[in-house]
């Protein structure tokens, strides 16, 4: 598997004196991967819904042994990662809901994303609107709704006061941010209108966001509920809360995998293009086979921003495609804790006047 993504400039510069337009890694993945094969994702969904009710009934047994041994506690810690796995598998069809490639059916789409996202407290049409804005202008310094919203240059860092940098650097710099960004994510997208007041809503769209923020509140109380009269507050949170947590620490650092290297590069609108957006500031990560699998391939990122129609069980076989016809540009990196602090060594961003475009920088 690759670990290495060639220094940004020749890559930047190869793809200008190419010519190769939009359309040319648009078509690289064929029409027919876009094809949605409702089963398969009805399949998927039912399957990871089964296991997580039976891991939750073998918690329930777990809960009914009054004196625990040490086997116990570490049973009760594999249900907890096999439920953490089902959510982990359940979010990839989520968001292919967004995308609206999970069904050919509409309401369909709404009402699985609606219930697969209430497990995650995060309304489906919220995440839904930022998303798609994230895809609209992905790396886009102060518009992308993930990580690079808030990116700073060097200059803004030196000038900022003391408090300010060591909240950015907690948050860039260190796995705090990846720790307690789902928790901010959640908020935020309950006040939706606040927090992300420059994504202009239509009028149908504000109630949307609306409906969606009750919505999630009322589904996250049952849950607690239902959760609290199965098994008490413990249970809730040993087998809910726990994978809820792992699964958090993924939600957020996925994102952060995705749109994030050594040599990561952001852009402003002016210097915008699809092109140099979803192909120079988008990288698959690789994790062991099993991972990627309970995922469902999320992690080979390139292809779902070139085409989100692509559902989660195309994404592999596009990834072929796209590697076959253009493989200097699909950029990957073999995820390791060496990869991830690069990330961490570089929180900034500097303008390069030559490229136009901002490069990721260290302090200075």
């Amino acid at each position: 598997m690759p670990s290495y993504i060639p220094p940004l400039g020749p890559i930047s510069e190869k793809l200008k004196a190419s010519q190769l337009k939009w359309t040319d890694f648009t078509q690289a993945i064929p029409l027919e991967y876009t094809e949605i094969k409702e089963w398969k994702s009805w399949l998927v969904l039912f399957r990871a819904v089964l296991i997580w009710v039976g891991l939750t009934y073998l918690a329930l047994d777990l809960y009914s042994v009054s004196n625990w041994s040490w086997y116990h506690y570490i049973a009760s810690l594999v249900v907890s990662f096999g439920i953490f796995c089902c959510y982990a598998n359940l979010f990839t069809l989520g968001h292919d809901a967004g995308h609206f490639c999970f069904s050919k059916i509409k309401v369909a789409n709404k009402i699985v994303g609606h219930f697969i996202l209430s497990i995650f407290h995060i309304g489906f049409h919220n995440w839904k609107i930022a998303h798609n804005f994230h895809h609209t202008y992905s790396q886009t310094m102060n518009r992308d709704t993930t990580w690079t919203k808030d990116k700073m240059t060097v200059q803004e860092f030196a000038k900022s006061d003391k408090k300010k940098q060591q909240d950015y650097h907690v948050a860039y710099a260190t796995p705090v941010g990846v720790l307690i960004g789902y928790y901010v994510a959640c908020f935020n997208y309950f006040f939706f209108t606040r927090y992300y007041h420059f994504i202009s809503l239509e009028k149908g769209q504000k109630r949307q966001v609306l409906f969606s923020s009750v919505l999630v509140l009322v589904l996250s109380l049952s849950h607690l509920g239902l959760f609290c009269w199965l098994g008490g507050v413990s249970f809730y949170l040993n087998f809910h809360m726990l994978p809820l947590a792992l699964g958090a620490v993924a939600a957020v650092g996925i994102p952060l995998l995705q749109h994030s290297h050594e040599h990561a590069v952001y852009f402003d609108e002016k210097c915008w293009t699809p092109l140099r957006g979803q192909i120079l500031g988008t990288y698959n990560f690789r994790m062991p086979y099993f991972f990627e699998r309970v995922f469902n391939d999320i992690n080979l990122h390139v292809v779902h921003h070139i085409n989100p129609k692509v559902p989660w069980y195309n994404l592999r076989k596009s990834y072929y495609e796209l590697k076959l016809k253009y493989p200097d540009y699909v950029l990957e990196y073999d995820l390791s804790w060496a990869e991830i602090k690069k990330i961490y060594d570089n929180p900034l961003v500097e303008w390069d006047p030559e490229l136009e475009l901002y490069r990721s920088a260290p302090y200075q």
